[in-house]
């Protein structure tokens, strides 16, 4: 189980890490970060002849353009009633062969520590399938229940999953929880066939950022020929709504695990702290 008591014991184990060291966090006190307010200090943090500095902020007072200023440009984003995506590239918008609209979302349940450390034992058992969710008049239309194991597919990869029903997606919309690499003993490093990442359109589509449109892709949903996720066969998964108003029951992770293997963390001491902590300067 955890072994931090309060905040300041969390503070005072990151201060003792190789990443905190190495943001210079070793050198700067608990009480002293308190006083510098909501302001804090841009890391990584370095000293200078017992001057602790902390990094200069990029761009605080111009742009990286030849007059500094922002630059905005006007764009053509027309759509009609017939056709309300129109501006939206050919490559990612709906059609018959691929009919359903894609995004990609993360979930609360392990927000950003799950896309980091999804290898954890206790993060594994929240969400421990990726989650294709369907609006039930889709699903209904596909034969698909809550469980079922499915794959969306486009022109560019597969992506598996598990049928989550729910109107959080309006209908032929479909979300999938982006980043789930699906790890396992055997391989830690996951399955490329949950890479909700495959199904977006490479290339330079978002112009002029030359960044693929992440948020956005088209697809089918095909259901795969695999027994369904049941409370049964998949004990620490919540089968209970989400914490979204409007949504129905649905296959969920569980942030209130009761999973009995949570994670050993190694009890740890307070660090030295610096004797003197001047104001800091940028540099």
């Amino acid at each position: 189980q955890w072994q931090f008591e309060d905040h300041a014991s969390v503070y005072a184990g990151l201060q003792m890490t190789k990443e905190g060291k190495a943001l210079g966090m070793d050198l700067l006190s608990r009480e002293r970060l308190k006083e510098l307010g909501t302001n804090g200090v841009q890391i990584p943090i370095t000293k200078k002849g017992g001057q602790l500095v902390g990094t200069k902020r990029a761009y605080e007072d111009k742009f990286a353009t030849p007059d500094g200023k922002a630059n905005f440009v006007a764009r053509d984003q027309k759509w009609t009633d017939a056709d309300p995506i129109a501006f939206l590239p050919d490559e990612i918008k709906p059609n018959k062969q691929y009919p359903y609209f894609v995004t990609t979302v993360r979930y609360q349940a392990v927000w950003q520590s799950g896309y980091t450390y999804r290898w954890t034992t206790e993060l594994a058992k929240q969400v421990p399938f990726n989650e294709i969710t369907i609006n039930p008049t889709d699903a209904d239309k596909l034969a698909i229940k809550d469980g079922d194991w499915v794959q969306l597919e486009n022109q560019y990869a597969t992506c598996d999953g598990v049928a989550n029903v729910s109107e959080v997606c309006p209908p032929g919309v479909m979300s999938v929880i982006f980043g789930w690499q699906g790890p396992s003993d055997e391989n830690p490093d996951g399955e490329p066939r949950f890479y909700a990442n495959n199904l977006v359109a490479g290339g330079n589509l978002q112009q002029p950022s030359n960044a693929a449109l992440y948020k956005n892709t088209r697809a089918k949903l095909n259901k795969l020929d695999r027994a369904a996720v049941t409370a049964a066969t998949a004990p620490t998964m919540s089968f209970e709504d989400r914490n979204v108003e409007g949504s129905k029951s649905g296959v969920a992770g569980n942030p209130a695990s009761k999973a009995a293997d949570k994670i050993e963390v190694p009890a740890v001491g307070s660090p030295t702290e610096p004797k003197s902590e001047p104001d800091f300067e940028a540099s």
